[in-house]
């Protein structure tokens, strides 16, 4: 536990790459601790660490894969990292498999908008836009969610000129 908080607060800090050392070092000793292995995968993806972040990546999907929740982490942890390597097509590939495991899931459709906005795919962004909205329906909108909306509406409006 006291790796786990240690972890933590490295990863407050703005020091990803440091804790994912420490949360993957109590996964490997409790492969079923969610804190610490969904906390090693999330600081190994923040520390923009690519190759790093993909090989540990690949040493967990076997792990990963077996659980809905888990799986749906790894593939949006998966397009995280294709997006910071300028690969957009399969970080799009990654994301629409994380909606695969939650169809609605607001930081996937976010990301999803995010990388057809940056692909300049205004159709597909559009529509990952409308899913957005029917699952926020109700609910207070952010800011960021205003943010994708106007880089919608904007490429749009451009694209139609």
């Amino acid at each position: 536990a006291g790796w786990v908080l240690e972890a933590e607060i490295l990863a407050h800090k703005g020091q990803p790459y440091e804790a994912h050392h420490l949360f993957s070092e109590v996964c490997k000793r409790e492969p079923k601790h969610p804190t610490a292995c969904g906390g090693a995968v999330s600081t190994i993806v923040a520390s923009q660490r690519s190759a790093d972040a993909f090989a540990y990546l690949r040493s967990q999907y076997p792990r990963m894969r077996e659980h809905p929740g888990t799986a749906h982490h790894y593939w949006v942890s998966k397009a995280k990292v294709h997006q910071q390597m300028g690969d957009v097509p399969e970080a799009i590939i990654s994301a629409r498999r994380a909606l695969g495991f939650r169809r609605d899931d607001r930081a996937a459709l976010q990301l999803l908008i995010r990388l057809h906005i940056e692909l300049g795919d205004s159709d597909a962004a559009q529509s990952a836009m409308n899913r957005l909205a029917i699952k926020m329906k109700g609910e207070k909108t952010d800011a960021q969610y205003v943010e994708l909306a106007r880089a919608v509406t904007e490429m749009t409006r451009r694209l139609t000129r």
